[in-house]
């Protein structure tokens, strides 16, 4: 298995877990980290952050007409993407007749990801069965949260189904909570880090800064660290790769 595994997830949509898998993997790929990123989600955010092709990925895998090997594409040097594809929504239909459903990533992935330092697994909004099937198998969870209070309720609930979660698979759980798009001049932002600091203790990392940049590096087929990394966002991001990493 990879040094460091994780599935990136939250119930609510747009807290950032496409950001943060695109920045942590580019960040930990340049410190030496062979990185596998495995994006679930039919947007394909991931692939659009890298500018790789996206027709064919893990959809293919869930219908068993591609190997997780053949699904990889490489992003940049040390850093590979299996890309959503264009058909998810048939692989989850696989997905759903598999007659272990929540171990199928487990036994597709398993000996693939021992090639690799580093796998960060995209997920997109929820707790679907292949959300699930991505948690059994990396066992542990980064969970991205924006600043706001609909976010902060969101996590609430998705912290206790990973609970009962746990309860079947003890070995789920919530390894760090990211605080993204962060802007210290709202007072807002100050008060909800407070909380999460006090409601999670020694699994925040450092706040995901927000800044101009990301936007302008979406459009140019890069994640923030590498289109501007000297920016506030790219610095943030860099030292939440070290602490993801060394935990």
């Amino acid at each position: 298995m990879a040094k460091k595994i994780f599935t990136v997830s939250n119930f609510k949509g747009g807290v950032g877990k496409s950001t943060t898998v695109a920045n942590v993997g580019y960040v930990a790929s340049l410190a030496g980290w062979k990185t596998l990123i495995i994006d679930t989600d039919e947007q394909n955010q991931i692939a659009s952050n890298f500018g790789v092709d996206r027709e064919q990925g893990l959809d293919r895998v869930l219908m068993g007409d591609m190997t997780p090997a053949e699904a990889t594409k490489e992003a940049r040097e040390n850093l590979f993407i299996i890309p959503a594809g264009q058909k998810v929504p048939r692989g989850k239909k696989e997905l759903a007749a598999d007659l272990q459903p929540n171990t199928f990533m487990t036994r597709a992935l398993s000996e693939y990801a021992k090639g690799f330092d580093l796998v960060l697994i995209d997920t997109q909004p929820g707790f679907d069965q292949l959300v699930i099937s991505c948690m059994v198998f990396t066992k542990a969870i980064l969970a991205p949260v924006t600043s706001d209070a609909k976010a902060a309720e969101s996590l609430v609930g998705f912290v206790n189904r990973v609970r009962e979660l746990a309860a079947i698979y003890p070995e789920v759980h919530i390894a760090r909570v990211i605080p993204t798009m962060h802007d210290k001049r709202y007072k807002i932002t100050s008060e909800m880090l407070g909380e999460l600091k006090s409601s999670f203790a020694d699994k925040l990392t450092t706040p995901a800064l927000t800044d101009g940049a990301f936007k302008s590096a979406h459009r140019h087929g890069q994640c923030v660290c590498e289109y501007a990394p000297k920016g506030n966002g790219a610095k943030s991001y860099i030292d939440i790769t070290k602490e993801i990493l060394a935990s």
